[in-house]
């Protein structure tokens, strides 16, 4: 399925291994949709030496929520400080709770943790999930800047660990492909913080009738919020589920 005057435009960060393609890029193409990766978003590590004293002290804690891959390349690099592998074998025994099958996939090839959650799709979810445990101790949750917080009787320690900023080629970018010819159709946000960093801009500098997909519901409520008609709200993040989605929208247009 040849789409040439059909492009979609993913906002979000770019892998963090960059010799990568995107996965989600890579599914979109395979089936013949053009798609850009547009970077919105960078990411700058804080606290890692206060994390790692957590770490320290796995017997405080019952157990660990990872809800992004940022937190869990936080983990990854909060464990070297420690070098003590000790820590991490103790770590192991608890539970560990992953929002996404990206992060869960992060922790599992670096022999992180034995993870619970990844197909929950959000962060709410996976607290429900949680919820049906029992623990006499805190969960270590690290977490970002633009975190939200989410009701819950869950004993949760938070740590931030990172801060997201606007990546700096993200204007200029988006900017260059809206002078070019090929008719633009559709932009994917994966997150509030997205949302809020580049629809802004997006409105200022295009008037083209412009189709918006969102990444899980937190995000969609985020572009709601800016008055905005949604055309399709992915459930799982995960590239199969966008595929489908955006595919029924090139049908129906």
């Amino acid at each position: 399925m040849e789409n040439d005057n059909f492009r979609v435009l993913i906002l979000k960060a770019p892998p963090e291994d960059t010799t990568e393609q995107d996965t989600f890029i890579k599914s979109l193409q395979n089936n013949g949709i053009s798609a850009v990766l547009i970077p919105t978003l960078q990411f700058r590590f804080k606290n890692l030496e206060i994390l790692s004293q957590h770490l320290a002290d796995p017997e405080n804690y019952s157990g660990i929520i990872v809800n992004s891959p940022r937190c869990a390349n936080s983990i990854i690099e909060s464990f070297k400080i420690l070098k003590n592998k000790n820590y991490q074998i103790k770590w192991k025994k608890l539970k560990c709770f992953v929002v996404g099958e990206t992060t869960a996939n992060i922790i599992e090839f670096n022999h992180l943790f034995q993870c619970e959650g990844g197909t929950c799709g959000n962060l709410s979810n996976l607290l429900e999930l949680i919820s049906k445990y029992s623990f006499d101790k805190p969960l270590l949750m690290p977490c970002g800047n633009l975190h939200k917080e989410q009701e819950t009787n869950l004993n949760i320690q938070k740590i931030e660990v990172y801060e997201t900023h606007e990546h700096p080629d993200f204007k200029i970018t988006i900017r260059n492909i809206f002078k070019t010819e090929k008719i633009l159709t559709l932009i994917v946000f994966f997150s509030p913080s997205g949302v809020k960093f580049a629809l802004p801009y997006i409105k200022e500098i295009s008037n083209k009738n412009i189709k918006f997909v969102a990444i899980g519901p937190t995000t969609a409520q985020e572009i709601r919020n800016n008055k905005i008609e949604l055309s399709g709200i992915c459930k799982k993040p995960n590239p199969e589920n966008l595929v489908e989605i955006i595919i029924n929208i090139i049908k129906g247009r």
